[in-house]
């Protein structure tokens, strides 16, 4: 991979605008080996409230980095602080708007949103090794009962309330926690975030929630804007349908792996089987082909990636949980670049000028990009910021995805489909666990009648 980095402890963007107002928001970037020593440092204002998020380096030293910039963050202001490790901080306004990953890279980065737009931030977590369970319930009954102890401090509503949740990089509980937000029917908020990254190694994976340094755990941020700010998702993959899919006939959602899926004549066969069949080669070229493409379930019209972490004989391993009767779709990869540029136009018709963003980006689109990461150059114009994951959260789980949330100013000209139906969305993302349970009855009654 590539590395860009400023001298200095840090290099942000100034807390004033064009027009010399206080900025409602700030990103920058920090070396782990040289931390700023105070707010002065970070161009922060003393008495600065709202949620600062601190990104770091994978091969820095997580605890010392995330205790440091929390000394650097307090004052007198009512700061909410929290800090995770990645796989590569992101930040705008540079040559890339990714940071370097590799052993010598030591360039995080941090985003701040002022309490103009946050007015109020909490953090909760929830242990994510109380959902260890041989079962699929077994392991959202337990996080259930978690979740069960976070209570909010203040109401949460649709249009002004918002989760980031973060998790464990390496506690394969993401779905698990997601079903069991949904089936508690406590939080009718939007949830956006992603898995603590790290080393490509998967080593370990660390969380900061302003107190202690957190891992086996979730961490639930709730946010509260002000009066007059919107939000709203922005979802970029570069990835289309193929026109082929595949209805899963054994699966193990624990492991997440898939062993086998049905053929157009009713038959189970194994999994590498009918990709060698699909792309007409041996089994052992397989991945070559895969090179270029990936897979999603369907969510209510979208494409929801699930990526392969492992093609194998007898099982392929994904990174998020597949089970028996999901129908997996083949999509096929389009410019990184283009349709990244793309999708945020698009996003921003109708909303105005963005404020602020936080970046959710799936590792493998920097692994899998490497070749064109220098000229990545995105959101240039908007203080955004955030990092590499080992997984993203947009309402249910994601892979391969950039999942981002996006702030702006309200007004008579601002529309936002998404978040003016949010309910619907919401339901979607809810019922995603419910389907999946109807589509199973639906594939075992096919397969009594033989009609799979």
């Amino acid at each position: 991979m590539f590395s860009f980095f400023k001298s200095g402890s840090s290099a942000a963007t100034s807390n004033k605008n064009q027009g010399g107002e206080r900025a409602m928001a700030m990103r920058g970037r920090f070396n782990a080996d040289r931390l700023p020593a105070n707010r002065q440092a970070l161009d922060l204002p003393e008495s600065a409230g709202g949620l600062f998020i601190g990104f770091v380096p994978p091969y820095a030293a997580f605890p010392s980095v995330a205790d440091g910039l929390s000394r650097a963050v307090a004052g007198s202001g009512n700061m909410t602080f929290a800090a995770l490790s990645s796989t590569g901080a992101l930040c705008s306004g540079g040559d890339s708007t990714y940071c370097g990953a590799e052993a010598h890279d030591r360039e995080g980065s941090y985003l701040w949103l002022s309490d103009e737009i946050v007015e109020r931030a909490e953090i909760h977590s929830v242990d994510l090794r109380m959902g260890q369970g041989s079962t699929v319930g077994e392991r959202v009954s337990r996080i259930a009962q978690e979740l069960s102890k976070v209570t909010p401090s203040f109401q949460i509503n649709a249009q002004d309330t918002f989760a980031l949740i973060f998790c464990d990089g390496l506690s394969a509980s993401e779905g698990f926690l997601m079903r069991a937000w949904y089936e508690s029917k406590r939080f009718p908020c939007l949830a956006v975030g992603g898995s603590a990254g790290g080393k490509l190694d998967f080593s370990g994976t660390y969380m900061h929630d302003g107190r202690q340094v957190l891992t086996g755990k979730a961490m639930l941020i709730f946010c509260k804007v002000r009066p007059g700010i919107r939000f709203s998702p922005f979802k970029s993959q570069n990835f289309v349908p193929a026109g082929k899919s595949w209805l899963v006939a054994e699966a193990d959602p624990v492991a997440r792996t898939v062993s086998s899926v049905f053929a157009e004549d009713g038959r189970t066969v194994g999994f590498l089987a009918a990709l060698a069949s699909h792309f007409r080669c041996p089994e052992s070229d397989v991945g070559k082909h895969l090179a270029n493409h990936t897979f999603a379930v369907s969510v209510d019209g979208e494409m929801f990636i699930r990526s392969v972490a492992a093609l194998g004989a007898d099982k392929t391993s994904f990174f998020c949980d597949i089970e028996f009767g999901d129908c997996l779709h083949l999509l096929k990869q389009e410019d990184f670049i283009a349709t990244t540029q793309r999708d945020w136009q698009q996003f921003l018709a109708g909303k105005g000028t963005p404020l602020a963003m936080l970046l959710n980006d799936c590792v493998l689109r920097r692994v899998g990009n490497t070749a064109v990461l220098g000229r990545a150059a995105f959101f240039a114009d908007t203080p955004a910021a955030g990092f590499s994951t080992f997984g993203e959260i947009l309402g249910i789980p994601i892979n391969q995805t950039l999942s981002a949330l996006v702030f702006f100013r309200d007004g008579q000209a601002f529309s936002d489909p998404f978040m003016n139906a949010f309910p619907v969305s919401y339901a979607a993302f809810s019922n995603h666990y419910g389907q999946r349970a109807l589509q199973r009855w639906i594939t075992l009654n096919g397969i009594q009648r033989g009609m799979v």
